[in-house]
């Protein structure tokens, strides 16, 4: 638009409700994609993503691959409990839940994004963010439809997760929260 944003592009970075690993980097194939088909064609944008996979697969260097060895490399550079271990401690639930209510705005606008009325999710506690701009509605509007439904899905599973934590209808975070999950 002329007022400043023209495209938003939501990558979902959480695990889905469920799930044992995030769609992360699926989302950034086919966001690669989109982009080569867009900027090539569809056809030539397709040969370009297999010639890419095939030379990560010559490479050794497939995103299972280069996930367990982070994850190897994370286990040793934070093997140390007592020394050198830069790991924060988990949050209380009552912490998760503060932090939820503190950025209620960033899950109204993951609401927003979520788009038209019909298509967010039907066990909303809290209203889009009012007065977003209009691009942000279509922040999951690229790639074919199975990556649209996904990003949404994946939005919509972030705001199920915290639902119970973001309904200020229910009280304080220690209203809402059993005693033995408080601490």
């Amino acid at each position: 638009t002329d007022d400043g944003i023209q495209h938003l592009i939501v990558l979902p970075l959480e695990k889905r409700l469920g799930a044992n690993e995030t769609l992360f980097e699926k989302h950034i194939d086919n966001l690669m994609l989109q982009l080569l088909q867009n900027q090539y064609g569809v056809d030539l944008g397709n040969k370009m993503t297999r010639l890419a996979q095939e030379q990560e697969v010559k490479r050794g260097e497939t995103h299972d691959s280069r996930s367990s060895n982070k994850q190897q490399e994370q286990t040793h550079l934070h093997s140390s409990v007592k020394f050198y271990n830069s790991t924060p401690p988990a949050l209380t639930k009552l912490g998760e839940c503060c932090l939820a209510r503190h950025l209620m705005d960033d899950y109204r606008l993951i609401e927003s994004m979520l788009g038209k009325e019909k298509e967010r999710t039907s066990n909303s506690v809290m209203d889009p963010l009012h007065g977003s701009h209009p691009v942000v509605q279509k922040a999951c509007s690229w790639g074919d439809e199975q990556q649209q439904q996904s990003c949404r899905g994946d939005l919509a599973s972030m705001l199920m997760r915290r639902a119970k934590l973001l309904d200020e209808s229910k009280g304080s975070c220690s209203a809402i929260l059993p005693a033995g999950e408080v601490l």
